[in-house]
């Protein structure tokens, strides 16, 4: 059974049914990202956000324009990955563009 997460809300939602996705299912994929040291979920926005969660407390951390921040306005997010530490978070934008931040900053 697959269930489908509510990020904003931290919560499960109802089990996937099939035929209940809208008919654009990828659409609805983004890329995530999990750090392994800290347990921080990243999860990119079609929009250029970034959001980032804490799964212990089930609560957003912190949103924000990454692709601007990238130099990417406008640009949605293709990819997320965490370094070894889960310091670091490198964020790939639509237009091939590369940032990386620094998960100790604001």
């Amino acid at each position: 059974m697959c269930q489908r997460l509510s990020c904003r809300a931290a919560e499960c939602w109802s089990a996937w049914q099939p035929g209940s996705w809208p008919s654009s299912p990828s659409a609805l994929l983004r890329p995530a990202g999990l750090s392994p040291v800290t347990g921080l979920l990243a999860v990119a926005g079609e929009d250029g956000q970034l959001e980032c969660f804490d799964l212990r407390a089930r609560t957003s951390l912190a949103c924000f324009d990454a692709a601007t921040s990238a130099g990417a306005a406008g640009q949605e997010l293709t990819a997320l990955r965490f370094d070894d530490t889960g310091l670091q978070l490198a964020v790939g934008t639509g237009n091939g563009l590369v940032a990386v931040f620094d998960m100790r900053s604001k």
